[in-house]
Parts: structure tokens; sequence; C-alpha cells
């Protein structure tokens, strides 16, 4: 029976991590175990919101109201886990309400329903919340530039739509405009692929290491590459002027 309460412990967690922007990035700094430990532990602490608000609070003012509207007595008391017991019992044959464990799991089952049920319908309300005030962008930006310079150079080239120069490991450059970036899961801590729109390709010199353009795309075909970051060895913000300004300066002076 304890089955009853720890899977559900374990969804609610999860669902609530997957809702909540703030505990989704967080996440994927864990791995194996902690994950599920994490979940179990936002489980607990919903479950014990609900059981409070839901079960004892709304039940109560809910059984009260139904009281003064129909004084007539009831057996029960109209909460929502009664009220789910009520129909599970119903519904179940007879052979099996005979059982000596019936009452316990049937309560225990009630529980789960109402308690996976609420997180649900509370996860779902505050998805518009989120979306609306773009709190997942918020807390991204937040864990990124917390943890990862790399991850956090890469949106604000993609949210201010400037230029970045992506130099891979076998020295081929590419100055373009980010198209897609990766949001961190619990797999995952930041980018596998990035998307690059280029405007300019080319290469490194194998000595000095200066940056020679060879290929210029057109405007009006919008080329994409993707990228490993496993092959990116480095990234930085670019601007032509500034490139032709300053490439092989110190040899002209």
């Amino acid at each position: 029976m304890l089955a009853f309460l720890i899977i559900p412990l374990l969804v609610c967690g999860l669902i609530w991590i997957k809702t909540d922007p703030k505990e989704h990035f967080r996440i994927s700094t864990y791995q194996g175990w902690l994950v599920y430990l994490h979940a179990a532990r936002l489980g607990f602490i919903i479950l014990c919101t609900i059981f409070v608000s839901v079960e004892l609070l709304l039940g109560s003012a809910f059984d009260h109201v139904v009281t003064l509207l129909y004084p007539e007595p009831t057996s029960i008391k109209l909460t929502p886990v009664n009220i789910v017991s009520s129909i599970l019992n119903d519904a179940a044959p007879q052979s099996i309400k005979d059982s000596a464990s019936f009452d316990p799991a049937i309560y225990l089952v009630s529980l789960s329903f109402v308690f996976v049920f609420s997180t649900y319908l509370a996860s779902f309300l505050t998805k518009g919340i989120h979306k609306k005030f773009a709190f997942k962008r918020f807390y991204l930006r937040k864990y990124w530039r917390e943890n990862s310079l790399f991850d956090y150079s890469l949106l604000q080239s993609l949210e201010n739509q400037s230029m970045i120069l992506v130099t891979l490991e076998d020295r081929k450059c590419y100055a373009g405009f980010i198209t897609r970036i990766q949001e961190p899961n619990e797999e995952s801590t930041g980018h596998k692929e990035i998307a690059v729109s280029p405007v300019l390709s080319g290469y490194r010199e194998k000595d000095t290491l200066l940056v020679l353009f060879t290929n210029k795309y057109p405007k009006d075909q919008k080329s994409r590459f993707i990228l490993p970051r496993d092959k990116i060895i480095s990234i930085s913000d670019f601007d032509i002027d500034t490139y032709l300004n300053t490439n092989k300066n110190m040899e002209k002076q």
C-alpha cells in the first residue's frame, strides 16, 4: 500500500518540475537518483500543501456550504478524498469489499487521485502565467548566466539577433546569427548542438590563427548549419567593420 503514496509523490514532483521553469532548469544539474530524490522532495511539499489547502480547508468549506443548503445529515464529510472514495466504493464488486484491506486501499487510491489531479490542474493554470510573463526565458537566462557563459552568450546572440563568430576544432569559422538553441533538461545542462545561419565562412590560419573568410552567403538564401557543441572551441561577438579595421592592423603600422 505504500506504493499508493510513493508513486503519486514522484508523479506530482515530476509534473511540477516540467511546469515550473525554475525547477525545470535546476533539475538539469542533477543526475541519476538525485533527479528522483528531488522529485520526491517536491512531491512531498506539494502533497502536504494539497492536503491542507484542498482536503482540509476547501473540503471543510464545501462540506459546510452543502450542510447549510441541505440540512439532512450525511454519513461522510464531503471532502474531495471522501467523495472519490464513495464513488470507488460504489463501483467496486462485493467480493473485493469483503477484504480487510479494502477500506485503507480505497482511501489511499482516492488520496493519490486527488493529489495527482490537483497537481496537474495547478500546473495547467500556472503554465499560462509562466508564458504570459515570460518566466521561462527569465529563469533560463538566470540559470545560464550563473552556470555557463558559453550558453549565456548564445542566448544573448539569439535574443539580440547579433552576429557571432564560431570556431570549430578543425579551424573552420562561421560568422552569422544563431537561429536555434537547446534548453537544458534532466539529461543535459546545455546545448548539444546549435543552429547557425551564416553570413560569412572561412578558416583560421594554421600558424597565426587569423580569421580568413572565403565564402559570403546571399541574404535571400537562408542557409543553416547545425554545429555539434563538442566540435566548437570558441565563440565570440562579431562585427564586420571591427574585423576589417583590426585584422592584421599591426602589420599595417
